[in-house]
C-alpha cells in the first residue's frame, strides 16, 4: 500500500483527471498543514486544486479496501479542517 500510495501522490493531477473528470490546471499537495484534531486523524492525500474555470477547490484521497460507515463522518471532517 506504501508504494501505491507514493504513485498516487506523484500522479494526483492525472488521478483526478482520470477518475473525476476535472480539467486542473494547478495542484497543490497540502498535507503540510496543521492536521491536530481531536480525534487525531490524517487524510491519505489532499491537495488544492484550481480548476481550469479559475475555481479552488480541495481534493481529499482516501485509501480503503472496504467500506466503512464512518466514511462520511470522516469526509465531513476534511472538509472542514481543509476548508
Amino acid at each position: 500500500m506504501k508504494y501505491i500510495k507514493e504513485i498516487f501522490k506523484r500522479c494526483l493531477q492525472l488521478l483526478l483527471k482520470t477518475l473525476c473528470g476535472l480539467e486542473i490546471l494547478e495542484c497543490k499537495n497540502i498535507q503540510g498543514k496543521p492536521e491536530e484534531t481531536t480525534t487525531m486523524r490524517r487524510a491519505d492525500l489532499a491537495a488544492e486544486v484550481t480548476l481550469e474555470s479559475g475555481e479552488k477547490v480541495i481534493a481529499v484521497v482516501e485509501y480503503a479496501t472496504r467500506w466503512k460507515n464512518k466514511v462520511p463522518l470522516k469526509a465531513l471532517e476534511y472538509r472542514t479542517r481543509y476548508k
